[in-house]
């Protein structure tokens, strides 16, 4: 009896403890990004911080992370059936977030980890004698629900993004032209994207369309990012920033870049690589063409080639020739993707 009275009393120390440690690391963390600070400087935790993944239906994840151990610490008094009911619905959400980070960004996020480790702790030191099969509905229907939230069409996620990346996308980010519309995702780090910008400017200025630039960091270019809207923010076309940028040349004035347009900056790349993933890709050139109700699209240099090339260069007979005989999700040479780059 006395040794099952001590082993209650350390798991409460235990409990007590996690609870303790999670209130102070995401207290930190959310205190930190209101004020624009950085408690992790390694690339998993900006890219985590900066996607549209770092809130759920408007709130900061750390938020929801604080309120989710400030109810914990309500239930320490509680019988421990309750305690392991709200942790298996924590559970649930956290091995989500690693799902994310894993598979969806493609790097783990330090504080994130350990917030998760906490979660899956809490798990541990209040489980009781309860269904089991209650346990695993609630780690299941956690699991579903985040990923519900977070599952809506590219359109509506845009739209919770907030207009500040959408105003800097139209105001920076489009080019000129007419009525027919694409959107080019690039990188700054690509070969195979250098040599289709030149095709595709020329397309779109000979066939009059606007050109909606989405760059995706496929490799670590945060400072060419930074230097491209700099350009942008200037006055400069798209089009004479890009190439500037490629070309390595410095602009003799440019304005400063903020705290906040850099992190507005880095959301909008962040998105634009989990909506190119959403379509099954993950390399860049993607040139994207709609119009009349009908998508072309193509990946890789050759195939943008294909796409843009006048029909009397390829011998093509009655006008424009649609590229959907090709599979987007196979590219047609020069791709670059985060393991390299390819011809």
């Amino acid at each position: 009896m006395m040794d099952r009275s001590r082993r209650r009393e350390r798991v409460g120390k235990l409990t007590f403890l996690v609870i303790l440690l999670g209130l102070v690391i995401t207290g930190a963390d959310l205190f930190s990004s209101l004020r624009g600070w950085e408690i992790c400087p390694y690339e998993g935790c900006r890219l985590s911080l900066d996607s549209p993944y770092s809130h759920l239906l408007g709130i900061p994840l750390s938020a929801l992370g604080l309120g989710f151990f400030f109810v914990a610490l309500l239930l320490v008094a509680a019988p421990r059936r309750w305690m392991l009911y709200w942790s298996s619905l924590g559970l649930g959400s956290a091995l989500y977030f690693l799902y994310l980070q894993r598979w969806v960004l493609g790097k783990m996020c330090i504080v994130c980890v350990a917030v998760e480790v906490l979660v899956f702790t809490l798990f541990l030191s209040s489980f009781t004698r309860v269904s089991l099969w209650c346990v695993l509905s609630l780690i299941v229907l956690a699991f579903l629900g985040v990923h519900t939230v977070y599952t809506w069409t590219p359109e509506q996620k845009e739209a919770c993004l907030g207009n500040r990346e959408m105003d800097m996308l139209r105001k920076f980010y489009t080019t000129k032209g007419g009525e027919r519309e694409a959107v080019f995702f690039f990188s700054l780090d690509c070969p195979a994207c250098s040599e289709a910008l030149p095709l595709v400017k020329r397309w779109a200025s000979r066939e009059k369309v606007r050109v909606v630039l989405r760059e995706v960091m496929v490799h670590d270019e945060e400072q060419e990012a930074l230097y491209l809207l700099s350009l942008l923010k200037g006055g400069m076309d798209p089009w004479e920033a890009l190439r500037r940028v490629e070309e390595g040349k410095r602009a003799p004035r440019v304005s400063e870049v903020s705290r906040e347009e850099r992190r507005v900056l880095l959301r909008l790349v962040a998105f634009n690589g989990i909506l190119l993933r959403s379509m099954g890709l993950d390399g860049v050139p993607v040139l994207i063409v709609a119009e009349e109700g009908k998508v072309e699209a193509r990946q890789g240099l050759e195939g943008i080639k294909r796409l843009v090339s006048p029909p009397s260069s390829l011998g093509w007979e009655g006008g424009y020739q649609g590229a959907g005989a090709e599979d987007l999700g196979s590219p047609l040479g020069g791709v670059c993707t985060p393991s390299g780059c390819g011809d």
